[in-house]
């Protein structure tokens, strides 16, 4: 007998570990944010377009460096005027060489010529600086660009971790009207078809029951969908978990603080501040119409095989397109884009205030309802003892049993759709009213 109950507790011991791999472990939301965050490709393209934006910007601001250049080359030629020119810059130029065979028939030869050149804009009519200003404000675009998609992506999982508490209660409140419909049914008596009535009876717990089952079983769809959402989006996440116990509301509270004041939100700035770079790219267009003037300096090396000799040039030059028909309404164009994108930006900033005062009175409405709900539920779970009692007793029937607690069915349902739309308004707003990730360790 010692020996069987040993084995017993090996085996037992075996399948300890087993046990403890499949049980649901508690996940807090800080953690999966901290997943996704890391290892979102959407968050990852906005910051590789931001690291991009700081590398034009940089760009841009060096235009008043001089360009330098440096031109190295070995050819061979009998190219009658490349032959006579390379000769005369090694400046070993002869008599001989102005006979008319040499100049019309060279020789085949190898020269080799460096340049060394510098190029030293002083004008341009503004236009590297207005492309300096509007890459500036194209990277302070991109920084909001990258806090927008990190506030909604922050805004779309704490919505999903919150609807995940918010099924996980319904589905806890649905098992238990269930077990009460069991324990109704396993005492009931008179369920026999010989008595219409007690069989109606029964039938209608028995409905009943299978509708909760159902309930409970869409329920916990509802939130294996989710779950594996959330495991997609950190990529990590995997096996059977559950969000960190409390409710929906409370957790709400806590990743979206609330505001003293509403302020822009980061995608609204965002469009302005492209806007605001399509307008500095005015200047540039405008900058065609007037003369660049530089200078310049360039100094050679000139090799064959008679000698190698230097040289240089240098001093100033104008450049001025007196007429270029493709830049003939350039500024025009440039003014029309700036103003369509402005146009964008405040249609964006309209709505977003609009998505506010709706999600704001949306809000004021769902926590009134829930308040009701509640109060509601309180009733019926008394108004369920009652009828129990009353159904004991002959009182009542089955069916006016059934009735009230189909009631309590769906109220619960009917709870769980506004807490849902009550997580989706709380996102929204926070999206809408220059809301910033909180940097407090949320559960």
């Amino acid at each position: 007998m010692k020996k069987f109950i040993f084995l017993g507790f090996l085996l037992f011991s075996g399948f300890l570990p087993l046990l403890a791999e499949t049980a649901a472990r508690t996940v807090t939301f800080n953690e999966i944010w901290s997943l996704v965050k890391k290892n979102s490709p959407k968050l990852r393209a906005a910051d590789f377009d931001l690291k991009a934006s700081q590398v034009a910007e940089n760009r841009a601001g060096n235009h008043w460096f001089p360009r330098v250049y440096l031109d190295a080359r070995v050819f061979g030629t009998n190219d009658p005027a490349l032959s006579f020119m390379s000769i005369l810059e090694e400046r070993q130029i002869g008599i001989a060489d102005f006979s008319p065979l040499a100049l019309n028939q060279p020789l085949d030869k190898l020269y080799e010529r460096g340049t060394l050149g510098l190029d030293f804009p002083i004008f341009e009519g503004g236009a590297k600086q207005s492309l300096a200003d509007s890459a500036h404000k194209s990277r302070e675009a991109k920084e909001l660009e990258k806090e927008a998609d990190t506030t909604g992506q922050y805004a779309q999982l704490a919505g999903s971790y919150a609807t995940l508490l918010v099924l996980s209660d319904e589905e806890k409140n649905l098992g238990k009207l269930k077990l009460n419909v069991e324990e109704i049914l396993k005492d009931y008596k008179i369920g026999s078809k010989s008595n219409p009535v007690g069989y109606s009876g029964l039938l209608g717990l028995k409905n009943l029951e299978n509708r909760l089952a159902g309930l409970k079983t869409q329920s916990q769809a509802r939130q294996n969908i989710l779950k594996s959402q959330i495991g997609i989006q950190t990529q990590s996440l995997k096996g059977d978990w559950a969000p960190t116990p409390g409710k929906a509301k409370d957790f709400l509270d806590q990743v979206f603080p609330s505001m003293d004041k509403p302020q822009d939100s980061a995608f609204v700035l965002a469009a302005q501040a492209d806007a605001d770079s399509l307008e500095k790219m005015k200047g540039m267009e405008t900058a065609r119409l007037f003369p660049k003037v530089a200078l310049f300096g360039e100094g050679y090396l000139n090799g064959g095989d008679r000698s190698t000799a230097t040289g240089y040039t240098a001093g100033a030059y104008l450049q001025w397109d007196l007429l270029n028909i493709p830049n003939i309404g350039a500024d025009e164009q440039a003014a029309d884009s700036w103003e369509a994108a402005k146009a964008r930006a405040k249609l964006l900033k309209f709505k977003a205030e609009l998505d506010s005062v709706q999600s704001s009175e949306s809000l004021r409405a769902l926590n009134t309802n829930l308040d009701l709900m509640d109060d509601s539920a309180k009733l019926l779970e008394e108004q369920t003892e009652t009828a129990k009692s009353l159904f004991k007793n002959g009182s009542i029937n089955a069916l006016q049993l059934v009735e009230v607690l189909a009631r309590r069915a769906d109220l619960i349902t009917n709870r769980t759709q506004a807490e849902m739309d009550l997580v989706q308004a709380r996102a929204m707003l926070a999206v809408n009213s220059g809301f910033k990730e909180p940097s407090i360790d949320l559960q």
